[in-house]
């Protein structure tokens, strides 16, 4: 139930969610749960931070963790990166089937940290007791495949054909961190990565 009404707040037009308020469900983690996810963070590659440059010979690739919503705070972001980007499209990878989940998943950007709220949202469906945990499991794990791991591999063929040395790749935030992650992955081509200002 819980993946379809994510798939249903996906789908909702971003003007509806400009007026939405909640609460960060990070600052009502447990202890241990806080400590959990902060563990599992450190222990991915390129696991905070939005903007990131990377580099290898003569060229520079700019590459952008977006969100898709209409946030006013995306318009000095954007305005910023208008020499960069002229488009700044998004929407949130796995966003949880509530306005809090929602609201998480917006400040877990803006904090550069959106791994954290995927984290949150796979502690609250893995809990969930609509399936046996091992068909939660493997549902998660096929879903993260499917939304993010395939499709990072899929972009760096793409990328690496791109004509011209200074390009910008935008990207859900969801796609930048992790083994299968767009920057470790440009890393194994042999880019230097830097995080920069977002």
């Amino acid at each position: 139930m819980r993946l379809i009404l994510s798939l249903f707040f996906l789908l909702l037009p971003a003007s509806l969610w400009a007026a939405c308020t909640g609460t960060d469900l990070r600052t009502a983690l447990t202890a241990p749960d806080r400590a959990s996810i902060e563990a599992r963070t450190a222990a991915v590659p390129f696991a905070e931070g939005n903007h990131w440059i990377a580099r290898r010979g003569a060229r520079t690739l700019h590459v952008i963790g977006t969100l898709h919503i209409n946030d006013p705070r995306m318009e000095a972001i954007t305005a910023r990166l208008a020499p960069l980007v002229r488009q700044l499209r998004a929407f949130t990878a796995m966003m949880g089937g509530s306005q809090d989940s929602f609201i998480t998943t917006v400040e877990a950007y803006f904090d550069q940290q959106a791994l954290s709220a995927l984290y949150l949202s796979e502690r609250d469906f893995l809990q969930s007791g609509a399936l046996t945990r091992a068909e939660r499991e493997t549902l998660w794990a096929e879903a993260m495949d499917g939304l993010l791991d395939q499709r990072n591999r899929n972009w760096i063929p793409v990328i690496e054909a791109a004509k011209g040395d200074r390009i910008v790749v935008a990207a859900g935030a969801l796609h930048l961190p992790g083994e299968a992650g767009l920057l470790n992955l440009l890393q194994q081509e042999g880019y230097r990565l830097e995080r920069a200002p977002f």
